[in-house]
């Protein structure tokens, strides 16, 4: 996924041949189309919880003294390394190849779970929200009401050439249009800014220039003319179609993603 960025294709130029291709076709194709990003705030009773709390706060002292330093911790059913850095509001930071987990003993709500990207796409989203319950269960940690989801990033990845963009082309109520260019092509766009943001932009030059997730390569069957349109939804946009707590996420995506996709 692109924050703040948008790369070229021509960062390479000399690399070995790719490993995986597809035969070209005329229409763009899709290849994947899922979840690639999704935060979710948890209100659970960490105070009254398992979780120790001074434990933590020691082994965290200890990780900014340069000690211990990636040691895995267990914590109920999962294991995790703890970040020697909190993410504020939160004082401590758990994470495993799954999931970033921010959390607070007496702040609502009480944790914050960044799901990885490489997780969404090989377990889904209904199961590793499954796990958090289950690990929160195991920690005794009960939830005093429900969760929320605070941002869902979805991806559409096209096996296409670089697609001839040019400004006319592009139709939207946003205020606010970018676009990236190299060589007389159009090789980025951002359109809108916020709650709502849309980007079009060429995947397999941000996983060779910034990402590294060439584990995309395998997922797609090839490793070049793959461009990504990406819709990136925040708490407030979310709220507006209905979004709330992680059912209605499965409930109403589709209704989402189709008024995005016409405004």
């Amino acid at each position: 996924m692109i924050e703040d960025e948008f790369y070229t294709t021509d960062a390479d130029e000399g690399a070995s041949a790719p490993i995986w291709k597809r035969p070209r076709t005329e229409v763009p194709n899709l290849l994947l189309a899922g979840l690639d990003s999704l935060y979710i705030c948890y209100y659970l009773d960490l105070a009254t919880s398992d979780l120790d709390f001074p434990d933590l706060e020691t082994r965290k002292l200890m990780l900014a003294e340069g000690l211990d330093r990636n040691a895995p911790v267990q914590i109920g059913s999962e294991q995790f390394i703890l970040k020697p850095y909190g993410a504020k509001p939160y004082r401590y930071v758990l994470s495993n190849a799954d999931f970033e987990i921010a959390l607070g003993e007496r702040i609502s709500p009480s944790m914050k779970v960044h799901f990885s990207s490489k997780a969404l796409w090989h377990q889904g989203a209904a199961s590793l929200h499954q796990r958090i319950n289950e690990w929160a269960q195991s920690i005794r940690a009960l939830a005093f009401k429900p969760e929320t989801v605070s941002r869902a990033d979805w991806a559409f990845d096209f096996d296409t050439d670089k697609p001839n963009i040019a400004h006319e082309h592009i139709v939207s109520r946003a205020q606010k249009i970018g676009q990236w260019i190299q060589r007389d092509h159009v090789q980025s766009v951002q359109i809108g800014t916020g709650d709502t943001v849309v980007r079009l932009y060429d995947k397999v030059a941000e996983i060779k220039q910034a990402s590294d997730k060439s584990w995309f390569y395998e997922l797609w069957g090839q490793s070049e003319n793959v461009w990504r349109i990406e819709f990136q939804v925040r708490r407030e946009r979310l709220k507006h179609a209905g979004i709330n707590a992680f059912a209605d996420l499965e409930s109403f995506q589709g209704d989402l993603l189709r008024e995005l996709s016409h405004h």
